[in-house]
């Protein structure tokens, strides 16, 4: 754990310095080159993907790797490698402020949607109807 959290904290750096004698994809591309051999190794004898899971697996890729990996790498370039190591740093925070931002905005269309849809149907039917909608979409990823 202690080598992960030191080349955790030095990939802003590093990335830095690489960006001196090499364009930003290049360098992005090359840091998957050399991890995919060690993580195809780490795989050997392990059960393969299942056919369900390959989508959602490649675009986690190509979400986390194609773009978080390259705007990051274009980001570090366009700063200080000690302010991309801080900014890095709050990635679990703004994953936890995105996460309540987005439950504003969702209870807020919530309770505009719900004025007009209580004054047509009712404030009880419309909750009634609305929460086993709601308890039916959590059944799934509950499970």
């Amino acid at each position: 754990m202690l080598l992960l959290a030191i080349l955790w904290g030095l990939s802003i750096p590093v990335t830095k310095l690489g960006l001196e004698t090499m364009p930003p994809l290049v360098l992005t591309l090359l840091r998957f080159a050399f991890a995919l051999p060690l993580l195809i190794v780490v795989q050997i004898g392990k059960p393969g993907l299942p056919r369900r899971a390959v989508v959602p697996v490649a675009i986690l890729g190509i979400v986390g790797i194609g773009v978080g990996q390259v705007t990051q790498t274009l980001g570090v370039g366009a700063t200080s490698a000690s302010a991309g190591t801080i900014i890095s740093a709050t990635i679990p925070l703004f994953v936890g402020v995105a996460l309540i931002l987005l439950s504003s905005v969702a209870v807020a269309i919530y309770y505009v949607w719900s004025v007009e849809l209580t004054a047509a149907h009712g404030t009880a039917t419309v909750a009634t109807w609305s929460t086993v909608a709601g308890f039916v979409a959590l059944l799934p990823w509950a499970a």
